[in-house]
């Protein structure tokens, strides 16, 4: 994402949100690991929990030097430190690592 909001370099954002009610997902860790084509490691730290008027609630970082061809992987470090009701406290334990590419 790129904005002037965020400076110069793109921003990579990420959202975490319940997948039937949407309710936002807070206080979880999160890391992200770019590679580029060539499987060389671009980036690779913790995301930091931020607000923003349009993307809201997110975990992000700049991501000087990303292009759209690299293949992004994000792994959930701390389950979030939430509990809704009975059960919603174990829900995330064994969230699977994402990579998009």
């Amino acid at each position: 994402m790129t904005a002037d909001r965020f400076g110069t370099d793109p921003y990579l954002a990420v959202t975490t949100a319940t997948r039937y009610n949407e309710f936002v997902v807070p206080d979880m860790g999160l890391a992200v690991t770019v590679d580029d084509a060539s499987g060389e490691t671009v980036l690779s730290d913790a995301l930091s929990p931020g607000l923003d008027p349009e993307l809201g609630f997110h975990y992000g970082i700049g991501a000087p030097g990303v292009t759209d061809a690299d293949s992004v992987t994000v792994e959930v470090t701390t389950p979030p430190q939430v509990a809704r009701h009975e059960g919603y406290e174990t829900a995330f334990f064994r969230t699977p690592t994402l990579t998009l590419s």
